[in-house]
């Protein structure tokens, strides 16, 4: 069934058909004529022969023309007047219907007798526009008439007095007056007449427009005069700051005896004796210098590139911190400290029998530190967990496989693990069956496994104020507590969606937060499971990950490609900042919070980097190799810091597992 179009497209199909039929016409019947006949489609009025007539000198083409011009502005103004008469008989029916709805209508009786008279007005001036055009059609078509010197009803063939007047005007360089030109310049001067009538009568009607295009002028130039104070206050409190931020680097530059110049933007050494050749010491210092000056411009080219986002950074710190050139002078550092993430070293996880099959997985879904850090575990979709050494001296290259500790087999693929902050030998797992499990990392034995889960584990951490309590995190919907002493869970938070990870507050006991399917992240007290203290909704897709950054604050993941940064001491519960830079739109790509950094995986292959105070990474490295067809789909799957240095383990989805350091 075709769907009825509206009364604008029915207005535009009416008119575009009049306009084809006439254009069809003229066409087909005037096609030797010298003008074109699209263009004379509105002087339909005329017969065949009095437009040939016409067509066939000047003057007659001439007043074609300018009528043509007259003729379609006039139509043009009917048509948006009977638009506008229409639109308002639609807004009266409207006022009908609720003055009738409502007893308490005076409001709306009012409306409606200022539109009926706004609506009477248009019709006018509709009527007299019509009759406009009807007086210049037919003055056009008697005066075509008079160029031939007969009535305008006749068909007659074109008169000798016709060719003569035609001969007349070509000869009359001086444009002397004849009757034929009389004929001619009473045209022209009806057809301006009309021009100024049909300029009067819209000015008559387009007054509201006028006025909202005043009220529009008024309010722009008022909000560009609120943006120029705006900016010349923004421009008063930086000369300020710069002006303090001179004063301090002089006091410091002059208290450790430097003599390079505090604000040479190459680096280059002022005093005389530096530009001497130097020897032993001397050149060990000027060394130093140049890859200093090379640091110094690495850092200010990242601070440049990144303007606009610091720019907002530096303005709200001015607006909200106490003490805003303090806290700014810490944003600048925490995003220059580090210049690079260098690889410290790399392995494999491949199967512990040697054996690989083309099509066995090898992601990498899960990396934990043991409360020591001496050493980790690694796990993912090939079903088994490494126990591996944090030896960088024993790190091989990673066309070789580094052989782990203790391997510990399971039945199915792991999707996470976590050492016991008490039970130092004691891990946990979650697999694809939904079962999770607790073994001794020692001897690879297994300790006790819990069934109750219906669907799959994704996620299992443990409590450090707690250190006796985990908790796992599943599709069917729950969060289940356990202790290891016991043969079943404790305790069971049940939601609305699919649970993806779970993660204990660091320092506050009994807390934790879960993220969801349904968009949502949910933060508990679990002395009270039947309410969560907070809901965080801010992303558009679900949220697959969720890390502590401080006791208060913490890091949602989502694969709508971004991080968001909540305090949960705000009232409102909305994020302090987003992250974006990374691709996340279907995987578990791993994340991890230490050191108010911020690390997670991306789809393209790599990790990404990020400091609180800026919303995109400032270190980025990728695991892509030359193998372009090798590395296709490849994404970053696991991120883990370790705390007691600034390094952390990132594994990807080919089993990849390398060890990056800051620098």
């Amino acid at each position: 069934m075709e769907e009825e179009p509206s009364s604008i497209e029915v207005a535009d199909m009416d008119e575009k058909e009049s306009m084809d039929d006439t254009d069809t016409f003229l066409s087909s019947q005037f096609s030797g004529v010298g003008l074109n006949p699209k263009s004379c489609s509105k002087c339909s009025f005329l017969s065949l022969e009095e437009y040939e007539e016409a067509a066939s000198n000047p003057v007659g083409e001439q007043v074609i023309q300018k009528a043509n011009v007259a003729i379609s502005k006039l139509k043009q103004e009917i048509n948006k007047l009977k638009t506008r008469a229409d639109t308002a008989e639609i807004t009266m029916s409207a006022l009908l219907d609720q003055i009738d709805k409502e007893s308490k209508s005076e409001s709306y009786k009012e409306q409606y007798l200022q539109l009926k008279k706004d609506h009477n007005k248009l019709m006018l001036s509709s009527m007299k526009v019509n009759q406009e055009l009807e007086e210049l059609q037919k003055t056009t078509g008697h005066a075509i008439g008079a160029l031939g010197d007969r009535p305008r009803e006749t068909s007659s063939v074109r008169s000798r007095e016709l060719e003569a007047f035609e001969r007349a005007v070509q000869e009359d360089e001086n444009n002397a007056p004849t009757g034929k030109l009389d004929v001619f310049n009473d045209i022209a001067a009806l057809l301006e007449d009309m021009d100024r009538k049909m300029t009067i009568s819209t000015s008559e009607v387009s007054t509201d427009e006028l006025r909202v295009m005043v009220a529009f002028f008024e309010r722009l130039k008022q909000q560009k005069q609120e943006d120029r104070m705006r900016i010349d206050d923004q421009i008063a409190t930086l000369d300020g700051d710069i002006r303090r931020a001179e004063e301090q680097l002089r006091r410091v530059m002059n208290s450790e005896g430097s003599k390079r110049d505090p604000f040479s933007t190459t680096g280059v050494l002022k005093h005389p004796e530096r530009s001497r050749k130097r020897k032993g010491n001397d050149m060990d210092e000027m060394a130093d210098d140049e890859i200093e000056d090379e640091k110094l411009a690495a850092k200010k080219m990242r601070v440049l590139t990144n303007l606009d986002t610091l720019g907002e950074t530096y303005f709200e710190t001015r607006s909200k911190d106490d003490e805003p050139f303090k806290a700014f002078h810490e944003r600048i550092s925490e995003f220059t400290r580090y210049d690079d993430l260098k690889v410290l070293g790399t392995f494999l996880y491949t199967p512990s029998s040697g054996i690989q099959s083309r099509s066995q997985s090898t992601i990498v879904s899960s990396v934990a530190f043991h409360v020591s850090e001496d050493f980790f575990a690694v796990a993912g979709t090939l079903g088994e967990i490494h126990i591996m050494p944090y030896d960088l001296e024993n790190i091989q290259n990673e066309d070789e496989s580094l052989t782990p500790l203790q391997t510990i087999n399971n039945v199915q693929k792991l999707s996470c693990v976590g050492y016991s902050p008490a039970q130092t030998e004691q891990l946990a797992s979650t697999d694809y069956a939904g079962v999770v499990a607790l073994w001794d990392s020692n001897s690879g034995r297994s300790i006790r496994k819990y069934t109750e889960h219906k669907k799959r584990t994704w996620c299992v951490d443990w409590s450090l104020p707690s250190p006796g309590l985990f908790g796992s995190a599943s599709e069917d919907y729950t969060v289940k507590l356990w202790d290891p002493k016991s043969p079943k869970s404790v305790q069971t938070l049940s939601t609305t969606s699919e649970v993806c990870s779970i993660k204990f507050n660091r320092v506050l006991d009994n807390q934790l937060v879960f993220s969801c399917a349904d968009h949502k992240a949910y933060y508990y007290d679990i002395r009270n499971p039947s309410t969560p203290m907070s809901i965080l909704h801010g992303h558009r897709k679900t949220v697959c990950d969720v890390s502590f950054l401080t006791r208060e604050e913490l890091i949602t993941q989502s694969i709508d490609s971004t991080l968001k940064l909540w305090n949960l001491s705000d009232v409102n519960k909305i994020p302090r900042k987003t992250f974006i830079g990374h691709e996340n739109k279907m995987r578990f790509t791993g994340m991890d919070c230490a050191h108010d950094l911020i690390s997670c995986g991306s789809e393209n292959n790599s990790v990404m980097v990020y400091v609180r105070s800026h919303e995109k990474p400032i270190l980025t490295h990728s695991f892509a190799s030359v193998d372009k067809e090798k590395d296709y789909g490849a994404f970053v799957s696991a991120v883990t810091w370790r705390r007691q240095s600034r390094v952390m383990i990132v594994g990807n989805s080919r089993g990849i597992v390398k060890v990056l350091g800051l620098t």
